[in-house]
Order: structure tokens, then sequence, then C-alpha cells
């Protein structure tokens, strides 16, 4: 395997998908779907059933089940929810035990995916019915449909689908698109919203256009806006500007109408958009997104669109951001990013760059050329819209994702551009059949040959990562659900190591089976949660392996240790951050302090009700300062145990009485606060047992 910038090479050895595409070059060769025709029926079918072929196909060899990306896995533990008629879940397993990557807590307690409330109300629609790859599949047969109506609409000649026919081609044979077809991923809504967007808007500035149109076409444009802003914001910027641009240029005596049918038609996911994060937040503008971060990474506002010092988070997208934006996101840093993701995104069409180039060239055509100057300004204003975000966002398979969304639109534009400026490939007194018809074969041939030594690399890139499965099969579901079945009359409890194996095994559906996150391999302790559930029957998931768990037994006198990396995510924080390290000194919750005022962090962990329980709560730095421990439900703070201390460890030890002594033995989440003027210390860890000696009120 060869690696470039613009992604892998290599020969396609013994995968039979790549093979498979050089042999189709010949019955295409022969076919020539490219050509015009009277009736496009059988040519749309063709396209529609290739796509949903080619990206079952793409699941099954390459996602092998199920999905690989964590976030894929975040939406689907979204449109389960919604599936099962709730916007957050409840987990009857404590916070402490379920709170992970890409969830947040509701204000009530409840488990929500941290991602805008769009793409996993579509994608809920197939888990409801019992088919979860449904709304991929069905995009993946609308794409070729919805670009061939739109590309039929910005073309010149009424008659002549040839332009049409090569951007539904191309955008069946475009790996990234098939990628999107078969993982649960937003991209391909996107995508289809943007082509919507474009079938309703004008495409002239006439007076005679406007009084035909209807004001629904309006309200459609401004509905996919909207549809667009609730499934991924940043996506919505470019075609929100082409829509006022559309409008308010005009000058007709219907503007104003049209103009509040387009708002009127993007206010309605707007309006749906801003209640779930109501719900989900406790505040209508802001993002689930905005809250995770805060609690699980930083330095403070690390997550954010925009320009400055202080973007990019540690924790999520630590190696990218030390390598790559020391000083904070600069225009210098923009330029990086944004080059990265077009280098990637020049083979994402037709697998290979020299389509990209190409395109380019079409977008250019595109621009001056006025009846379709607002399709051919998209694509660069897309690129601008996310320039101000940090993190490129590529990854094998995938290509350059963040820029996925106008890929049809792309096609659009080359297939016409082909296609109308065929006399460009004649040369002079060289008699030869029309170029246009050539050049459009090479395209597709190279299509395919670019998706053998190319596309595929990439695909087997992200077969092969994270162990080379998903992090939940279909053989692990079938297990807990035979194992749940075992105990048809009690709940059982599945404790998974993993953030993408607890979100794709948590199934609102299946209320008899709990899901928790394995906190023993993180230096924590598993059992107080598994007593606090009522101690049912457990399995225990590692490295795609499910055993069952059996616990040693333990009494009110057992003492119970947690690492400070199990005690991640924070459940508050104020002044500063906190996520786990393991470099530079003991593994534990790294605690900053950003700003002047103390920082002041709430850990949470179950543990067991004694009469009284004493704690010892262990830190390490090189710099210590004002620090503070206590029970978050008390003011009063432990007392420093300096007692055979190294100098970089400080030791708090305090008790804890139980407020109802007749729980005595029960479970619960207990929740320490520290309070720090000291600018970098570890939390190392935190251990419980009985108090050896009488406390005083």
């Amino acid at each position: 395997m060869v690696a470039t910038p613009f992604g892998p090479f290599e020969l396609p050895g013994g995968d039979s998908i790549a093979l498979g595409a050089l042999l189709a070059v010949v019955p295409l060769l022969v076919v020539k779907p490219w050509k015009a025709s009277k009736s496009p029926r059988n040519f749309l079918v063709a396209c529609a059933v290739s796509a949903i072929l080619l990206s079952r196909l793409y699941f099954t060899a390459y996602l092998r089940g199920g999905p690989r990306i964590i976030d894929a896995a975040a939406y689907t533990f979204q449109a389960r929810t919604f599936a099962s008629g709730a916007v957050a879940f409840a987990s009857r397993a404590p916070l402490a035990a379920t709170l992970g990557r890409f969830v947040v807590a509701t204000p009530d307690g409840r488990l929500a995916g941290i991602f805008p409330p769009g793409w996993p109300a579509v994608l809920a629609i197939g888990h409801r019915l019992g088919l979860p790859n449904l709304a991929p599949l069905a995009l993946a047969g609308a794409l070729p449909l919805a670009t061939y109506a739109v590309a039929r609409k910005f073309t010149r000649g009424a008659g002549d689908d040839r332009g049409p026919r090569l951007a539904a081609l191309l955008v069946v044979l475009s790996a990234p698109l098939r990628y999107f077809g078969a993982e649960p991923m937003a991209h391909g809504l996107c995508a289809l919203l943007i082509l919507l967007f474009f079938w309703a808007l004008p495409t002239g500035a006439a007076a005679t256009e406007d009084r035909d149109r209807s004001l629904a076409t309006s309200a459609a444009a401004g509905l996919a806006v909207g549809a667009l802003a609730t499934t991924r914001f940043a996506s919505a910027f470019a075609p929100a500007t082409l829509l006022a641009v559309a409008l308010l240029g005009r000058r007709t005596t219907r503007t104003f109408s049209h103009c509040f049918a387009a708002f009127a038609g993007l206010a309605v996911p707007l309006a749906l958009l801003f209640a779930y994060q109501y719900r989900v937040t406790g505040a209508p503008f802001r993002p689930a997104q905005s809250v995770y971060y805060a609690l699980t990474d930083g330095p403070v506002g690390c997550f954010r669109y925009g320009f400055g010092r202080g973007i990019g988070c540690q924790f999520e997208h630590g190696p990218f951001v030390a390598a790559r934006l020391a000083d904070g996101y600069s225009a210098g840093a923009a330029l990086g990013t944004t080059a990265r993701r077009l280098a990637l995104h020049l083979g994402d069409l037709g697998n290979q760059e020299f389509t990209g180039l190409m395109t380019l060239v079409a977008i250019v055509a595109g621009l001056r050329a006025g009846r379709r100057r607002l399709l051919a300004a998209l694509p660069p204003l897309h690129v601008l819209a996310y320039a101000p975000f940090y993190f490129d966002g590529n990854y094998p398979g995938g290509g350059a994702r963040l820029l996925a969304d106008v890929l049809p639109v792309e096609a659009i534009l080359l297939g016409l551009w082909v296609v109308e400026s065929e006399p460009l490939f004649r040369l002079k007194g060289f008699k030869a059949p029309p170029q246009a018809a050539n050049f459009s074969a090479a395209l597709v041939v190279a299509s395919l040959i670019g998706f053998a030594f190319h596309g595929s690399a990439a695909a087997r890139m992200l077969r092969d990562r994270d162990g080379g499965r998903p992090a939940w099969t279909e053989a692990n579901e079938s297990q807990a659900l035979v194992f749940t079945s075992q105990s048809p009359n009690t709940t059982t409890l599945t404790l998974v190591d993993g953030d993408a194996a607890f979100l794709l095994a948590n199934d609102p559906m299946h209320p008899t089976r709990i899901v928790a996150r394995a906190s023993a391999p993180r230096g924590g302790d598993d059992r107080p949660t598994w007593a606090l559930l009522g101690r049912p029957p457990t399995m225990f998931d590692r490295d795609n392996l499910l055993t069952k768990q059996d616990f040693i037994p333990f009494d009110d006198r057992t003492r119970f240790a947690w690492s400070g990396t199990a005690l991640w995510p924070l459940r508050a924080v104020e002044n500063g951050y906190g996520f786990p390290r393991w470099d530079d000194g003991p593994a534990g919750l790294a605690l900053h302090r950003q700003g002047a005022a103390p920082l002041v962090a709430t850990v949470t962990f179950v543990d067991q009700i004694r009469a009284c329980s004493t704690y010892l709560v262990t830190f390490w730095g090189a710099n210590f300062g004002a620090l503070a421990v206590g029970a978050s439900e008390d003011d009063k703070d432990f007392t420093e145990d300096d007692s055979r201390s190294p100098r970089d460890v400080r030791r708090f030890r305090g008790d804890i009485r139980a407020l109802n002594p007749h729980k005595k033995g029960d479970f619960s989440e207990i929740s320490l606060r520290v309070r720090s003027a000291i600018e970098h210390i570890r939390l190392v860890g935190i251990s419980s047992e009985p108090c050896t000696t009488k406390t005083h009120d």
C-alpha cells in the first residue's frame, strides 16, 4: 500500500469487490448507459437498484455487518431511543455507569445523544420497523434519482438527458456515497436535502417565472434548509445563503410572499431543533455537543465554530490538535485543514483525482453560466462554511466526509459540462464520433478503475480498523438475547468495555436487558453497580467476547477503589476542565484550572451506603497549591492526610455518614466535589472503606 495526501493506493489482491469493479468495465462499455434515450425509466431503476446493492455489499464486505465509526454508533443509539417513543433514554443503570463518549445527561437524569435530531429521526423509522438499514439504503437508492431530476432541471436542451445520466452514474459509482449508504451517517440525508433544495429553487430571475411559481416550492426550499440545519448545522449555511440570494434578488410583486413561504418552511424544522435542545440541555439555543465537550474535554470552549486560541479538544482530537493547532485555530491552520479536505475530496466523486480536477473546471464553467450560477456556487460556499471548523473529519472510506454533502451537485455540474462543452473535445479537421460520449465513457471507466486501486484500499483500511469488526456484532446481540431469555422473569446486566459497544448494545426495545459501561478495565469496580441493580445475572463483553460474570462475594466491610480514569466524565465543572491522562505520570483524571477563579469539579461513582464510610482521595502533581475535597451534599471539607505521602502526592481523608441509616447495605451514587486553585493536577484515585473510628456531627 502506498500512502499519499490523496489517500492510499494498492493493488486489489484478493478483494473480490475491487476485482469486480475491473470486470464491470467491459459490460458498461457494451451497454453504454450514458447515451441519451427517450425513456429513462429502465436506466433510473437500474441506477437505484445498483446503488442499493453496492451499498449493501459495502456494508457486508467492508463494514462487516455493523457501524464502524463512533459517530454512527451514537446516531444508532439516538435512533433507537426515538423509535421507542422517547427523546432521551431512561436507563436503569446509574449515570456513573452509563455516561461516556457522545452521550449527555438530560436535566431529568436520562441519556441523550449529542447530535442534532434530524438524521436520528429518519433513521428511527427503520429501527421502528425492525429494519435498521432501511434509511441508509433508501437514501442510497434515492440519490441517483434525485441527481438525475435536478440535472434535468438545469439542462439546456429539454430532450437531451446525457448529462443527467452521466451525473447519476457518477453518484452510483462514488465509493464514499456507497459508504454513506451503508454506514448510518448523516451525509446521505444532507446530500438528498441539498438536491431537494435545488429542485425547488428558482433557476432564473425572470418575473414571468416568478408569477408561475407556486409558493409551495419556496416553502419546500426553506424546509430543505431547515431540515439541513437539524441534521448538520454547518451544511445549511451555503444553501441558506443561496436561498436568500435567489429570493431577495428577484424584485417582483410576489417577492415578499415567496420570502414568507420560505421562512415558514425554514421555521418548522428549526422549531423542532430548539425544542429538542431544550429537552436535552434545558436551553433551546444550547446544543448538546456544547454541554458534552464542556464536561468531557478541554480547554473550555474547545469545540466551537470559529478562530482563535483554545480551539481544539485535547482529549477527543488530541494527536490532531497537538500536531496542528498548538497555537489555536488561526487562518493558516484553517488553510491547512481545508487543503487536507480538498486533497481527499478530489478523489471522492470518481474514486480518483482526474475526475476531481475536471469537476473544478466544471464548477468554474457553471459560475459563468447565469442559469447554473447558484448551483455552481454551492461547492465553494460549502467549503467556506466548514473552514471555521478545526477538525478535518477525514478518515479512510469516508473520504473528506464534511464535503461529501455536495458530491451529487458536483456530479451534476460535471455531467452537464461534459455534454454541453462537447466542442472542446474535438480537434479541427479530425472527424470522430461525438467526443462527449467518449469522455463520459472515460469518466465511468476511470471511476471503476479508481475504486479498484484507490477507493478499495481506503475501504479495506476502514474494514481492518478496531480489530476488523464492529464494536458490537450481530453475534454479540444474539448471544445477549439468548442470555436474557434464560432469565425470563428478571433483568440481566451486560457490562461492555468500550464507548461504541455501549452505544450499540443499548436498545430500549429490550427493556429487560440493562447495559452499563465496565469500569474494571479502567481501574474501577463494577460490583457496586451490579449490587445497586439488584445483583442480576451478568455478562461481560470485552474484545467482542461475551462471558458470564461472577462477582466475588462481599459485605459492608469490603473496601472499594476507583482509578481517576474511571471517574470520567465529570458530572459538573466550573472554571476549568478535565479528562483522563495515562502519560507523564500516574494514570488519572487530569484537572485543569482555566482563569483566575478556582476550579470546581464534581465526580460521581457508585458505592455502598454504610453507617459511616471513609474516603481516601489521592492527587498527583508537580506544583501544589490550594486544594480541597468534600462531599457535594456537605460543606465540610475532607482532612489532608500527609502520612507517608511522597512529595508529589497529596491525600485527603474524610468520612461520610449515611443520611438514612436504615439503608445500610444498599448502594447509591456518591458525589465528591474538588476545589482547586492549582493550574494542573491529577486525581489518581478514590477508595472507600468502613469508618474505623467514631465520627462526630
